[in-house]
């Protein structure tokens, strides 16, 4: 998408809830195709990529993507934007997309901010 010739690889983490953003993003905005998709699904996978993405970008952070060669993206809202803006694509006209963003992924991420607040009081 972004270098002729080079697919990018989108490294995810199963079960994240700013994978699933991007990768619900890519699928309704008919992009998947476009992508390679590397998982990690297991503990061992997780730390294999982990280990990866922090030799090469000095940093383990999920979603992260190769958009060229050598050339990495993290962060799920960094990573949307680059592809819409690759594809010409609008986030805001994909209904799942945004029914994601607005009701499930918004709780996800108020109770992980909460259960960061309830850690720090409780030392």
């Amino acid at each position: 998408m972004t270098v002729i010739g080079h697919t990018p690889s989108v490294y995810l983490l199963k079960g994240c809830p700013f994978c699933m953003k991007l990768l619900i993003f890519l699928l309704e905005a008919g992009l998947i195709d476009r992508v390679k998709l590397v998982e990690a699904s297991t503990p061992e996978e997780q730390n294999r990529i982990a280990d990866l993405l922090k030799n090469t970008t000095g940093k383990s952070s999920f979603p992260t993507a190769e958009i060229a060669p050598y050339q990495y993206l993290s962060d799920s809202d960094a990573l949307v934007a680059h592809f819409a803006a690759a594809a010409g694509v609008d986030p805001e006209t994909l209904i799942v997309y945004q029914n994601y963003l607005n009701g499930v992924f918004m709780t996800v991420t108020r109770l992980f901010r909460e259960n960061i607040e309830l850690k720090k009081r409780l030392g």
